[in-house]
């Protein structure tokens, strides 16, 4: 009998940790696509991709440098880099106009790099470091977005409407001067996810984009670091999440080529670059598209890269924004994997209706358009 009970314990144990289970690439686009598969491992590997996306709008001079953006209230809310104040700008999704201009007092926009949300707060990261790589006030201002419905073309926030975020990286212990982009802790893109806000540096020395989180509440924190995701030399610039399940990274390199990396499938722990899907899609370059600085979804699978002006010899690009679309790409992963898709924010592809779905927390929604 003794014998039985520890046998059936152990039976138990191999159900609820994944006996059974196979691990392997789940993605039917990639080129190791293993139709046994049952647990996604992270492994797949995809042929070279390009892709050429719609350009929308030509942006103001306002927002020449547009360093950071996402996509609220039927709105594009963006910011410049540093230098150019402490001010974030809501403006039309079809010409650019500027709508509204957002000022927090009493601060300073050092080196803002990129935008995040979550539904209560726009959370703007003062946390580039590419000058010397040795700042110690890393920052991260929390707007809450109730007050941004205010009327009026302009809109001061008092020091006592926003809060600080202030940060530093556990591994970095050496704070001596590097020199212009020689660092590995710079940083210029950032999501909300799961409660917490998450950073990818931007890899000036090495091959590396590596993670880090932290609480999204005023305080002052150590990260914590997580995985890394080989860039092969392309610097991470921006990011945003769409379904839970998918986060792109924008990136170009020191010779102008452009690429996005999306990142999908992943579990619901924070190592996205473990678990998840990781694959490069190359974009037309920085000649043609400017310098591609900030990317927003406006739904799951859509939205909107957002450029600064690129200037280079007798080349002149204007700032932009350009519409992209990621459902070519995840189309028959989530036809293969819908059962691995049940938290809140999840997507599928539901093959009765041909369309998008994503999981409220109760139910399958059909995942609506956007303009």
């Amino acid at each position: 009998m003794k014998l039985l009970f520890i046998a059936g314990l152990w039976f138990l144990f191999c159900l609820t940790n994944g006996f059974g289970q196979t691990n392997g690439c789940t993605d039917p686009q990639a080129d190791n696509f293993n139709p046994l598969a049952t647990l996604n491992d992270g492994s797949c590997i995809y042929s070279p991709q390009n892709y050429i996306p719609a350009q929308t709008i030509n942006l103001p001079s306002t927002l020449g440098e547009l360093s950071g953006m996402v996509y609220w209230n039927g709105k594009f809310w963006g910011h410049n880099d540093g230098g150019n104040g402490a001010w974030f700008y809501a403006f039309d999704t079809a010409n650019g106009s500027v709508k509204k201009v957002i000022g927090l007092t009493g601060g300073s926009n050092n080196d803002w790099e990129d935008m995040a949300q979550d539904s209560l707060n726009f959370y703007i990261g003062d946390f580039g470091n590419n000058g010397n790589g040795n700042r110690k006030n890393l920052r991260i201002y929390v707007v809450p977005k109730e007050y941004l419905s205010e009327a009026g073309d302009t809109l001061l926030l008092g020091n006592n409407q926003y809060k600080i975020i202030q940060f530093s990286y556990p591994d970095q212990v050496d704070f001596s001067p590097t020199g212009s982009n020689k660092t590995r802790f710079d940083c210029e893109a950032m999501i909300f996810h799961h409660g917490r806000l998450h950073l990818f540096t931007k890899n000036w020395i090495g091959n590396y984009s590596v993670h880090y989180s932290l609480p999204s509440l005023p305080g002052n924190y150590s990260a914590t670091r997580h995985d890394s995701l080989n860039t092969a030399g392309f610097l991470v610039t921006a990011a945003d999440i769409g379904a839970e399940d998918q986060i792109m990274l924008t990136s170009y390199n020191q010779g102008g080529a452009c690429a996005i990396f999306l990142v999908y499938g992943f579990d619901s722990g924070p190592d996205y670059f473990k678990t998840g899907n990781k694959r490069k899609i190359n974009l037309p370059s920085a000649i043609q598209i400017g310098q591609l600085e900030a990317v927003c979804y406006m739904n799951g699978i859509r939205g909107a890269f957002g450029s600064e002006r690129f200037r280079a010899g007798i080349f002149d690009t204007q700032q932009n924004t350009r519409r992209f679309t990621t459902d070519q790409w995840l189309v028959d992963h989530y036809r293969h994997n819908q059962a691995a898709f049940a938290e809140p924010g999840m997507m599928r592809y539901n093959t009765e209706t041909g369309q998008f779905e994503f999981f409220n927390g109760t139910a399958w929604q059909q995942l609506e358009g956007i303009e």
